[in-house]
């Protein structure tokens, strides 16, 4: 159904069947936060720090978080834009 959120899977086995696997309840809940943690530090740092983080890094957050949501075949790329974004902050802000 479209309003119930996705379960994790695993195929056990060449006959197909699905088996639910078991992930405790709070690793479940706490990548939301995280992630939306994430895009509003990296959104105040291109707010505040204009000449060292550029416009770009929070669209990237946000692109690379969407497209993980989205499926995990997209994994790589979406790392690969939080990646670009977390780039320009490889040696720190200094002062």
């Amino acid at each position: 159904m479209p309003g119930q959120p996705t379960r994790p899977y695993a195929v056990s086995g060449g006959d197909g069947q699905r088996e639910e696997l078991a992930v405790p309840y709070p690793f479940r809940q706490v990548s939301r936060p995280f992630w939306v943690g994430l895009l509003a530090l990296v959104t105040l740092l291109a707010l505040f720090r204009r000449g060292r983080v550029p416009g770009r890094s929070p669209l990237l957050v946000l692109a690379g978080t969407v497209m993980m949501a989205m499926s995990l075949d997209l994994l790589a790329a979406g790392a690969v834009c939080v990646g670009l974004a977390l780039y320009p902050m490889r040696r720190g802000l200094g002062s």
